[in-house]
């Protein structure tokens, strides 16, 4: 289905209105006196919707010109990186959030007098300015956010006569009862998909959940702390015999739970937004993950637009920016994705969160958003960088206690290459 060209001028028309009323206000804007032309890169956005966006902003600014160019996402980063510095990039860019230390040379924060930090920290969630804000400079701005949250089989819960766990505890109670095996021992219906590597999507941010939610354990220092508990605990629903509910030989965690035979999945909304899609009649809800007692911790990750420090149009380009992340605009954008049925985005403003309570899938996430901590492990990244690095080094780790190595050594194993790759990538812990 196509956005209707009616809707899409309508908002044109009411969008130009309020920027050519109050734009120079709102934003601190001076129009340009002579031509300016930007070019601006970005990935997973459907270009009749962000080329609607651009049309409406520039409908008051007819001296600039923006280039909307979509990128693939294979070598997505090298490539960006590699045109920046070679002064051929393009003028405004979306990188991961995770990339900041990286392209720290690449890009430009944003004028103090366009936005501030205090400003900033008030509208987007916590993540979001604990990750792009160093010593009072803002380096990107978001246009959405996705976390991790536990999909939960309805289905299976209710046939087992067990509620739906908030605590890590009760969470190896559920699985234990719900886990269904056939006469040999094997698994037929798993209890969770946790404790392995090879068919689980987004083992990475439940890692790191567990390590963020264990006291005093440091994912950049791992051997130090509670990381070792916090490993043991991952793999003991495959190793400890009493709690087994997976297994390295099932399927992958995804076509398990979509075949109904899987209880508990770990995923972002954007797979649950999937999943409800394509199996419609699967019985599923959205909780948040579980917790130690006293607890709040999810794991979040976004992306971010930014300037290069290249570019012959800073100050132009930051405008374009900020007006992007308005309430508004991010309104606009949602509908619209949500018009040509695509994925919605959730958006990182917290004055938007109302908007998703119509939505069961999406409530849950943006619940736990001010919640969320995030780190170098991001599954759907895939930048041969500091996250593909970080997620192999934690599968060797995984792996070896899976194999019988005890955790600490594990654990202890990795520790140097942790730190090489933190330093290697310019990250300071």
């Amino acid at each position: 289905m196509k956005i209707a060209g009616l809707s899409v001028l309508i908002f044109s028309v009411i969008l130009g209105i309020v920027f050519w009323s109050f734009g120079s206000q709102i934003f601190n804007l001076s129009a340009p006196d002579q031509d300016i032309e930007l070019t601006y890169w970005s990935v997973d956005e459907d270009e009749r919707v962000m080329k609607a966006i651009i049309t409406s902003y520039l409908s008051s600014r007819p001296k600039i010109k923006i280039n909307f160019v979509k990128q693939s996402r294979i070598n997505y980063r090298t490539r960006l990186q590699t045109q920046l510095r070679a002064g051929s990039g393009p003028d405004i860019f979306r990188f991961h959030h995770s990339w900041l230390s990286s392209f720290s040379s690449d890009l430009q924060p944003a004028p103090t007098s366009l936005i501030s930090a205090e400003e900033f920290e008030k509208t987007f969630y916590p993540l979001v300015s604990e990750r792009l804000v160093v010593n009072k400079r803002i380096y990107g701005i978001p246009l959405e956010i996705d976390g991790i949250a536990m999909l939960v089989n309805t289905d299976i819960l209710k046939a087992a006569a067990v509620e739906t766990p908030s605590d890590w505890q009760q969470f190896v109670v559920a699985t234990r009862k719900v886990t269904v095996r056939n006469t040999a021992g094997q698994i037929q219906t798993a209890g969770a998909a946790i404790g392995s590597t090879s068919n689980i999507d987004y083992w990475p941010e439940i890692l790191a959940t567990l390590f963020f939610q264990q006291p005093s354990t440091s994912l950049g220092d791992p051997a130090v702390g509670g990381g070792a508990e916090a490993l043991t605990f991952y793999t003991s629903f495959i190793l400890d015999p009493r709690n087994k509910v997976w297994d390295t030989t099932l399927a992958p965690a995804a076509q398990m739970f979509k075949e109904g035979r899987l209880a508990f999945y770990f995923a972002p909304y954007k797979i649950a937004a999937q999943i409800k899609r394509e199996n419609p009649t699967l019985n599923f809800g959205v909780y948040a993950i579980p917790q130690l007692p006293g607890g709040q911790i999810s794991y979040g990750s976004f992306w971010a637009e930014g300037v290069s420090s290249k570019s012959l149009h800073q100050k132009e380009a930051w405008e374009f920016l900020t007006y992007l992340a308005t309430k508004p605009v991010l309104e606009f954008r949602a509908n619209s994705y949500a018009q040509i049925g695509a994925e919605i985005r959730l958006s990182p403003r917290i004055d938007m969160a109302s908007l998703y309570l119509f939505d069961p899938l999406a409530t849950t996430y943006i619940k736990t958003a001010p919640n969320f901590k995030s780190w170098y492990l991001n599954s759907d990244v895939a930048d041969s960088g500091i996250n593909d690095e970080l997620i192999a080094i934690y599968k060797q780790t995984v792996d070896k206690t899976l194999q019988g190595q005890e955790s600490e050594l594990s654990l202890q194993d990795i520790s140097g290459e942790v730190k090489q790759i933190l330093s290697k990538h310019q990250v300071i812990e």
